[in-house]
């Protein structure tokens, strides 16, 4: 079974960061991923033995996405708020 998931950001520089986090490729017994940089986009492709653990691997993949982004809005503002004092 295979997913693929792309995902576009504001600039390269963001999608190059976010992939240097991600890394390009992690192997685990029941599925592959793959992440590679496409201009403003980055596009993941996971393969795996069967339904449950193409599942697991994209729900992991999303959350980890999620708790980057989150990061980075969360310092964006905290600077913002060093910047006005």
């Amino acid at each position: 079974m295979k997913a693929v998931f792309e995902v576009e950001f504001a600039d390269r520089q963001r999608a190059k960061k976010i992939l240097g986090i991600l890394g390009k490729k992690d192997v685990t017994k029941k599925s592959v991923l793959k992440i590679k940089q496409s201009g403003k986009k980055l596009i993941a492709s996971i393969e795996a033995k069967d339904f449950p653990g193409l599942r697991a691997r994209a729900t992991t993949l999303l959350r980890d996405l999620k708790a980057i982004l989150d990061s980075i809005k969360f310092i964006s503002q905290q600077l913002k708020k060093k910047a006005l004092k």
